[in-house]
């Protein structure tokens, strides 16, 4: 069975936090993370709904757990060494990356065969999106 797990950015402190993610819609579309901690403990922390990603079920060739919105370095054979951002493409069901500089989306499980590696994130590593590839 597949591992559901989401990650954000908590509000208080802007430290990442993963967990089950928990929302109340009727006061102002807030969003939660609870943590998988001890059993007597548990923690709500609030997280900024836009940094809000699900875990894919895939991990990295470094064995990093990859989140949609996490940026990935991998190997095409046609067009080199890319960076590109995760994301879920609702119409086809799968996890794609997104390369910006080529305009171009490619299947997860593709990248992966080049052993992809999660470099960063959209959120804390923008930059590495801006650049060139490879």
């Amino acid at each position: 069975m597949r591992e559901i797990l989401f990650r954000g950015k908590r509000i208080d402190n802007g430290e990442w936090v993963y967990g089950d993610l928990l929302t109340q819609r009727y006061f102002e579309n807030r969003y939660f993370i609870l943590p998988e901690w001890g059993e007597d403990e548990m923690y709500l922390f609030e997280v900024d709904y836009e940094t809000v990603g699900q875990y894919t079920g895939l991990t990295d060739k470094n064995g990093t757990k990859i989140f949609e919105g996490d940026v990935v370095k991998f190997t095409d054979k046609l067009d080199g060494e890319l960076i590109g951002e995760i994301f879920y493409d609702s119409e086809m069901l799968d996890w794609r990356v997104y390369v910006p500089i080529l305009r171009t989306v490619y299947f997860l499980a593709n990248s992966r065969k080049g052993k992809c590696e999660v470099i960063g994130n959209k959120w804390d590593n923008a930059d590495l999106l801006e650049g060139k590839n490879g």
